[in-house]
Parts: structure tokens; C-alpha cells; sequence
């Protein structure tokens, strides 16, 4: 999922509610999605790309389908069976991870995290996080900015779960850590946390500091992708 195409399918809604006379103007959708008109006038305009809380914001107000924001995926607009489709994935910016560990146990923290979803029946069954990726340790693979869709593990089976060299976030609670991990539980309570960023030395995190552990099941990008060059 590429950030930059969302933010282009966000104008393209955007552009058909106008045009059906849904809002009114930019100052008006600003207003209903609480954010700053000159923020959303640059995001319609390509000069900024959109936010996860705007994306989940529109999808709600306006009956927008996520799959289409998200994906492409006809159509525009959620048919009447879909409307009540539950938002599972909570969104975890940068700017809440410093005291995520801390607030796990706080059900006010939790409900007040964006929310959205994604089409298939495999993020449909349960609840998922939304990472945002901060640093550069698993360069190339993710990188600042990136988000990560990701599946929680039973922390009563880590030893089972947990599979050697997969991409995880690892909750402590001080920290969130994406980290390829070698399972060394059962032979030495601890977690081996490598980079793909070889500047970045593997470390060990004992288990005992481990609260949380979620495996990366899919990833939102901005990053362009070079197209597959034609023979000559």
C-alpha cells in the first residue's frame, strides 16, 4: 500500500462529494474532519500526504470505503451491508509509542487510538495494531515513516509463537522495538533482536521485559517502487 496513491484516491473522493454537493467547500470538510484547511488543501493538492487519523476520520463521516482508500478496490463508497463492518486495527503513531507499555492496561487509552479496517477475512477475525516505523535499524525492508499491519501474539506461548528471523514489534515498557528476533526462550529467557540495518548491533532483551509481541502481517509504504524497466 502506497501512501501517495491513498492520498490520491482521498482527493478523488473528496473531489466526487463536492461535486454531489455534500460539502459545501474546503473550509466545511475541514471543519467536519477537524483538521486545518491549509493542511488538507495541501494534502488535495499532492504537496503532503494524508494522515491514517484523516483517512479512518473520512471513512466514517462520509460512508467511504476503506478498501477503496486503502487498495483501489471498488466501490468508492461502502454498499449498505458493509456499513457496519467493525473497525479492528488501532493505529499507534509515533507520538503515542513513548508511553504505550505504560497504558496498556488503561481501556481509555486504547479506546482513544484511531481506528479502521481492511478488506479480507484475514484482518477481519480478530483485533490488529498499526505501527508507525521511527529510525533507520531495519533499513531498507522499513523505514521512517512506513506502517506496519500487525497480528498479536499469546504471550503465554512466545516460546511456540515466536518464529526465528520474522519481523516483529516487541513492547517493553519503556520502548516498541521492529526487530527480526531468534527465539532463545526456552534456552536462555531472553530474545535475540536483530536489524536489517548491519549499524545497528543485535541485542538481547530478557522476557521478563516483554509485554507485548505483534508479527508484521503487512506494510504501508510512501516509498515510490521502481517500474520493471521494458527490453530494448
Amino acid at each position: 500500500m502506497n501512501i501517495e496513491s491513498i492520498s490520491k484516491r482521498f482527493a478523488e473522493v473528496v473531489q466526487l462529494l463536492d461535486s454531489k454537493g455534500v460539502i459545501k467547500s474546503i473550509s466545511q470538510l475541514a471543519d467536519t474532519l477537524d483538521t486545518h484547511k491549509q493542511s488538507l488543501s495541501e494534502i488535495l493538492k499532492g504537496k503532503r500526504n494524508l494522515t491514517m487519523e484523516l483517512a479512518s476520520k473520512i471513512c466514517d463521516i462520509y460512508s467511504v470505503n476503506p478498501a477503496y482508500l486503502l487498495l483501489g478496490t471498488q466501490p468508492k463508497f461502502n454498499s449498505p451491508e458493509s456499513v457496519g463492518k467493525r473497525n479492528n486495527i488501532s493505529y499507534v503513531p509515533v507520538k503515542v509509542q513513548a508511553g504505550y507499555g505504560e497504558q496498556l492496561d488503561n481501556p481509555i487509552f486504547e479506546a482513544d487510538l484511531e481506528k479502521f479496517s481492511l478488506p479480507g477475512s484475514h484482518h477481519q477475525d480478530d483485533d490488529y495494531r498499526c505501527f508507525e516505523v521511527e529510525g533507520d535499524s531495519m533499513f531498507p525492508a522499513y523505514q521512517n515513516g512506513d506502517k506496519v499491519i500487525c497480528s498479536s501474539l499469546p504471550t503465554i506461548y512466545l516460546s511456540q509463537a515466536i518464529r526465528d528471523y520474522m519481523v516483529y514489534v516487541i513492547v517493553t515498557e519503556n520502548s516498541l522495538l521492529l526487530k527480526r528476533i531468534v527465539n532463545r526462550i526456552k534456552t536462555d529467557q531472553c530474545l535475540e533482536l536483530i536489524s536489517d540495518n548491519d549499524l545497528f548491533a543485535p541485542k538481547l532483551l530478557p522476557i521478563q521485559d516483554v509485554l507485548e509481541v505483534w508479527k508484521v502481517e503487512s506494510l504501508i509504504t510512501s516509498r515510490n517502487f521502481p517500474h520493471r524497466k521494458e527490453a530494448s
